[in-house]
Formats: structure tokens, sequence, C-alpha cells
């Protein structure tokens, strides 16, 4: 039986907290059965859109950005996302601190990545790599990490062996992440240029 996804889960609550009102309000303060219940499907109505999921891009305005590209960023964001969550838990399962910040930094890099990606969906094509490439192999070497370790007699050379690739791995999220930064930074310097430009010439005029 499949899990309830997180979009079950914001009419599971909201029914919750519509059946709870009824009897409070009717029993406890003493409001008619008919005003409890319309109150009730208001509250159920209320939660339920308070925990909607955002959508991406969302809030944001493009300009120069095809559909193309938008859809491209978004299939990208979803499977690169799905890496991610994944990473969260096997970095909550393993033994051992430092494992476990290692790859729970790797976790919050891509996320920090993927991030960046939604607020600029045109660069996505530049971290295509990242996200069909090393992120699963991130999932696959942390699900190998942790099945070696629980083996009855640990291998610690394999450990070791596997223990360094996470390290490159690191290395590879933080270039990444520090390119697409730096492109950020580089728009910014050519914005605070033209500024500074255009405050020059209104101060001559």
């Amino acid at each position: 039986m499949a899990a309830p996804s997180p979009n079950d889960w914001r009419w599971v609550a909201g029914g919750i907290v519509g059946a709870l009102s009824v009897p409070v309000l009717t029993l406890a303060a003493g409001v008619p059965l008919i005003v409890s219940s319309v109150i009730a499907a208001l509250l159920f109505l209320g939660v339920s859109l308070l925990l909607s999921p955002r959508r991406l891009f969302e809030g944001l305005s493009f300009k120069g950005v095809s559909k193309g590209q938008l859809e491209f960023a978004a299939d990208l964001i979803k499977e690169g996302d799905a890496h991610v969550r994944r990473l969260r838990v096997l970095a909550r399962d393993m033994p051992g601190n430092d494992m476990r910040a290692r790859l729970s930094h790797l976790a919050e890099t891509g996320a920090r990545i993927l991030s960046l990606i939604e607020k600029s969906p045109g660069k996505a094509p530049s971290v295509g790599r990242f996200v069909s490439y090393y992120l699963p192999q991130t999932v696959r070497i942390a699900e190998g990490y942790l099945m070696v370790h629980g083996q009855e007699r640990p291998d610690p050379d394999r450990l070791n062996e596997l223990s360094g690739v996470v390290d490159r791995l690191d290395r590879v999220f933080d270039q990444y992440a520090g390119t697409l930064v730096e492109s950020e930074l580089s728009t910014l310097d050519v914005q605070l240029r033209l500024i500074d430009a255009s405050l020059k010439q209104d101060i001559k005029e």
C-alpha cells in the first residue's frame, strides 16, 4: 500500500481540524450546531489551502526565458528534489556523526543548487549533469556505505574507499554551487555598474 503523499496529508489535517472544531464550539462554547458546521467547513478549507505545496516559479517572473526552458528547469528540479529527499533520509539513518554530517551537507548543497535554478531557470542546462549523474550517484554511494557498514564484518578498506568518494563528491557539489553563485554575482556587478553610470550622468546634469 502506497504511503499518503504530502498533498493527501493536507486534506487529512484539514479534516481533523474541522471535525474537532464542531464538538469544541458546540459543547464547550455553546455555539449552535449549524454555525459550528459552517465554521468547521471554513477551517477545513483554510487548513487545506494553507498546507498546499508551493508551485515551482510561483511569484517569480522571468524575461527572455522560453516556455521550453521553464519546462526543462521544472523537470530538472523535480528529478533533483527526489534525489535530495532520498539523500536526506540516508543521512538521517547513517551510523556515525561524521558521515551523517557529510551526507547532510551534500543534501543541503544539492537543495541550494536546485533553489538557484528555480530563481534562474535559464541556467538549468549548466547543472543538467549534476542532477542526472552526480545526485543519483551520490545516493548510490550512500546506500552502498550503509549496506557495507551493516554487514556483520564491515570491510574497512571498502568503507574508506566509499568515504573518499563522498569527499570528492563534496568538492563537485561545491563547485557547481559556486559556479551558479558566481554567475549571479557577475550579473549583479553588471547591474551595479549600469546604476553607477546612470547616477554619474544624472549628477552631471
